[in-house]
């Protein structure tokens, strides 16, 4: 891409500009992020859509964090679960190895994902004391790796 511009006069139309003209078929990839508005504790969640395009494929994550729980109940037409394994690895982030608590593939989607959201409050927690701890980490040739962790701890009941 050479340039994206919004277009004047409108409020979320946005003009991608190409270096070269194009073809027949192209992927590209474009990341954005919007303004959260909640409403009674939901979120949506809208696609872009592209005017003059035929075909479009889109993946989306959805992240939360801390004390917060995400959940999409009533999931609209067009709109697929999938893990995050099943996402093309291109598009992840190999800087970041969290995993989304929600991943949709979405084409032609009926309507915008509505998500819960939850904020939990902090537990009672007890006082605990590790006396000692040991991590071990397995990493494949591919980039995934696991972790275990074995602490001891003294207190707390």
């Amino acid at each position: 891409m050479s340039d994206v511009m919004r277009v004047t006069g409108t409020s979320d139309v946005w003009e991608i500009r190409f270096q070269r003209g194009i073809a027949g078929e192209t992927d590209a990839q474009i990341e954005f992020q919007g303004e959260s508005v909640r409403d009674q504790g939901n979120e949506t969640v809208r696609n872009p859509e592209f005017e003059g395009t035929r075909q479009v494929t889109l993946f989306v994550a959805v992240r939360g964090s801390g004390r917060l729980e995400l959940e999409a109940a009533n999931v609209p037409r067009g709109w697929e679960r999938l893990d995050w394994s099943g996402v093309p690895g291109d598009l992840q982030d190999r800087g970041d190895r969290s995993v989304p608590a929600l991943c949709f593939k979405v084409a032609e989607p009926e309507r915008p994902l509505t998500v819960a959201v939850r904020r939990h409050d902090l537990a009672d927690a007890l006082k605990v004391r590790v006396t000692k701890g040991s991590m071990t980490t397995i990493f494949s040739p591919r980039g995934p790796f696991l972790t275990s962790a074995e602490l001891n701890r003294r207190g707390g009941g």
